[in-house]
């Protein structure tokens, strides 16, 4: 079980996409989705996959926060995500250090627009084939 990335509780299993959006028994939120869009921010980190074909790595997606975005006109819609985008980039400022594609290593900050709140946040390590 984990912290429900909108209200912080923790009556949803992400393994099953039950977060508060929808309907359901497992989350007491009921956070409004406006249109089914939220918008995310992630922290980036680098890791190393394996040795094959001379090692591979990947990135990894943490979702520090999501926030849906409310049903409105297209105008004012715009106006949250840049409000939104901009309080993200100053809240995590501190987040991103270093270079993740440079051997000394560091952490990233990626905003993104999604359909699911923490849609991209990586579950497991991905396999090489």
């Amino acid at each position: 079980m984990n912290n429900c990335v909108i209200c912080g509780n923790k009556h949803w299993d992400r393994s099953i996409k039950n977060y508060c959006y929808s309907p359901n028994t497992k989350c007491t939120c009921r956070m409004p989705s406006g249109d089914g869009r939220f918008i995310s921010i992630y922290e980036v980190s680098r890791y190393y996959g394996g040795a094959e074909e001379g090692g591979w790595w990947y990135n990894a997606y943490q979702c520090l926060k999501s926030k849906p975005i409310p049903n409105c006109s297209e105008e004012d819609r715009d106006a949250i995500i840049r409000g939104v985008y901009q309080s993200f980039a100053e809240e995590f400022s501190e987040n991103k250090r270093g270079d993740i594609y440079s051997a000394l290593g560091g952490t990233d900050i990626l905003i993104m627009l999604e359909d699911y709140p923490g849609e991209r946040e990586s579950m497991q390590r991905p396999r090489y084939e």
